[in-house]
């Protein structure tokens, strides 16, 4: 309990508002027990509709088995709208934050915001989108993945990963909280230096990661507790205010916190080529 209100750890959702029409399936993987993958989802359209995948701090796949699409989403620093067509597929998988140049092979700085064909990274691309096609299981689809993307990855990397690795983990034991001043004294580097890893492993500088991390956390309360007041929210995730807080909204999901709570129409960029 944080100033009264009631914060709890819940893992973030893949998605904004799932809406009813949508089947959402996902699979997350414990923390440690993979080198690549943080999660598998999949969607599936009953109607035809745009659905908001959240930023994050991870690169994404998604596969199209209708169409015969597959894509490698760079990091996200904004909403995007996945288009479906009625009936429509998508299996997607999101790798952990500062691993998608192991899959890519460039520093994931290179594919922020930005999206690729799949093929141009990982050969096995089109062979994945026929097993995900012939197999109508979402369980067995997920183990494939994560077995096929798994030994795709490079072998650690050494003193630099391990650094990079310890300031993400920190910035989300402490909800985004912690500032990059106190971060990189801790991790016994300049801030200067801090921020050139951000960009090149993670995508985005440390302090944008930390504001999503605040923000993910703010999500459950602000959706789910109705009863709590905004500002009450902002203040016990560490924001100045409900005016601070809503900035942070609309930089990173193109709305306030009262249009989501009011579920105001989003309006977002298609995740395409």
């Amino acid at each position: 309990m944080t100033d009264g209100v009631s914060l709890p750890r819940l893992p973030s959702p893949p998605m904004l508002l799932p809406a009813p029409e949508l089947h959402l399936q996902q699979r997350r993987m414990p923390p440690g027990s993979t080198e690549l993958v943080r999660r598998v989802f999949q969607l599936q359209a009953r109607e035809a509709g745009g659905y908001f995948l959240l930023p994050g701090s991870g690169m994404t796949l998604v596969f199209l088995p209708h169409s015969g699409r597959s894509l490698l989403c760079g990091v996200m620093t904004t909403l995007r709208r996945l288009p479906l067509a009625a009936g429509e597929l998508a299996v997607c998988v999101q790798l952990l934050p500062g691993r998608g140049d192991r899959l890519a092979g460039e520093a994931a700085a290179g594919l922020t915001d930005r999206t690729e064909p799949l093929e141009a990274y990982l050969p096995e691309a089109g062979q994945l989108m026929g097993y995900l096609t012939a197999t109508g299981d979402f369980s067995r689809r997920s183990q494939l993945l994560v077995r096929v993307l798994e030994g795709q990855a490079a072998p650690p990397y050494g003193r630099t990963a391990a650094l990079v690795e310890q300031c993400l983990q920190r910035l989300v034991e402490s909800r985004g909280q912690l500032s990059i001043e106190q971060l990189a004294r801790e991790a016994g580097c300049s801030q200067r230096y801090l921020s050139r890893l951000f960009h090149q492993w993670v995508g985005m500088s440390g302090k944008k990661y930390s504001q999503l991390v605040q923000l993910h956390c703010s999500l459950p309360a602000v959706l789910l507790r109705p009863e709590e007041s905004l500002l009450r929210i902002a203040v016990a995730c560490g924001y100045f205010d409900q005016a601070h807080m809503n900035r942070s909204y609309r930089q990173f999901l193109l709305c306030s916190a009262g249009d989501l709570r009011r579920r105001v129409p989003l309006q977002a960029p298609d995740l395409t080529i």
